[in-house]
């Protein structure tokens, strides 16, 4: 064997070395990569979970404010009727200021009701929650 074929040789032996380090490095890493990747999708189910425990929330407060405004509209219904039968000024007062506070409570529910569907359910419940106290 010449020089030159030894040279050849050993730079196919060495282009061969390095081309199985590469792969043990690449394999060496893939563990990890894996791991990384499983740790990312625990993270989205995690994140998915809490999203529909959210919109769950959320549901059921706009139900809630749903069921608050038929309520509402109810009681007008009986306080309309209630002052169609008053026969003294008094109880008309009276039921005129019934009518008053369901037909605000109803404009209310119904207020927060719409914004439940456009903001954040915390916000709506503490404003709501502002309008029935203060």
């Amino acid at each position: 064997m010449s020089t030159e074929e030894r040279l050849v040789a050993l730079y196919k032996l060495q282009t061969i070395l390095s081309e199985i380090d590469r792969i043990r490095t690449i394999r060496g890493e893939l563990p990890i990569e894996v791991s990384d990747l499983e740790d990312h999708i625990e993270g989205l189910k995690t994140r998915l979970a809490n999203i529909k425990a959210e919109m769950d929330a959320i549901k059921k407060a706009t139900l809630d404010e749903n069921n608050k405004i038929a309520d509402s509209k109810a009681k007008i219904e009986k306080y309309d009727e209630q002052i169609k039968s008053v026969r003294h000024l008094r109880g008309a007062r009276c039921r005129r200021y019934d009518v008053e506070t369901a037909r605000r409570k109803f404009y209310r529910c119904h207020a927060c009701s719409i914004r439940l569907c456009r903001r954040d359910k915390h916000t709506c419940h503490v404003e709501h929650a502002q309008h029935f106290t203060g």
